[in-house]
């Protein structure tokens, strides 16, 4: 099983989402399961508004089909890595069942292998979305 790693970064962060944390927790889920770890995504100074289709690190894993083919399973630290926007993840899910891929987010204990991790990834997505437009409200007060 291929697994592709993605990390995140936005401008606005602290510590505990490092890039180094982020690549370790995908390195240890990675060397405990049955699967090579293909390739790990980096977008930096990124917002989670962005669509994961349009960045740069981990767009061109979604769309070109020769990186497409390489992996099974997306891996990230937090599904706020992979999105904040509910929809974008929504987007994500529909493409990811439709390609056969399978999106697991270590610390929010979500696999879309099983009904209940696709409803869990779903509902984690509305807060994740919350939590971007509380964040931006408290950049914007100063």
């Amino acid at each position: 099983m291929g697994i592709l790693g993605a990390v995140r970064l936005s401008k606005y962060t602290d510590t505990s989402t490092s890039v180094e944390r982020q690549h370790e927790v995908i390195r240890w889920w990675s060397d405990g399961h049955d699967g090579e770890l293909v390739h790990t995504t980096e977008d930096i100074d990124v917002s989670g508004s962005v669509s994961p289709f349009e960045r740069d690190g981990l767009g061109p894993w979604l769309t070109d089909p020769e990186k497409v083919r390489q992996w099974e399973v997306l891996v990230a630290w937090k599904l706020d890595r992979i999105s904040r926007n509910a929809r974008d993840t929504l987007e994500l899910l529909t493409w990811a069942e439709a390609n056969g891929k399978r999106i697991v987010c270590v610390d929010d204990s979500i696999d879309t292998e099983s009904e209940m991790g696709r409803f869990f990834l779903q509902l984690a997505a509305i807060f994740a979305e919350l939590e971007r437009k509380t964040i931006a409200a408290r950049i914007l007060k100063g």
